[in-house]
């Protein structure tokens, strides 16, 4: 996790901010579920999404930047788009288990 901050770079620290938060909005769907709640949750998501997206492209931007500058160091590329991606993978997991919340949520309240 930690490597992933280190990597993904101030945008990482954005995404990780907005799936905390994405989080905890769904460990609350899942403890009193309503649908009601559901346009609110998936909003969240999708702020955790843009973040990552926009954490990676910046990223990306910075890579493509450095290595024109260093006249094309193809192991640079590689490094850096790898490190591009760590903002991207941390919001697309945050996003799995926030869909996975809501999918308890939304089992609970058939339930009851």
């Amino acid at each position: 996790m930690i490597g992933f901050l280190l990597e993904g770079g101030v945008g990482a620290f954005f995404v990780l901010f907005f799936s905390v938060v994405a989080v905890a909005a769904g460990a609350l769907f899942v403890r009193s579920p309503d649908e009601a709640k559901l346009p609110a949750l998936k909003a969240v998501l999708n702020v955790v999404w843009v973040s990552g997206l926009l954490s990676a492209l910046g990223g990306v931007r910075a890579t493509l930047q450095a290595v024109v500058g260093h006249n094309g160091d193809a192991l640079m590329l590689q490094a850096g788009l790898g490190e591009s991606l760590a903002g991207l993978i941390l919001a697309l997991a945050a996003i799995s288990v926030v869909w996975m919340e809501i999918a308890v949520g939304l089992r609970r309240a058939q339930r009851s």
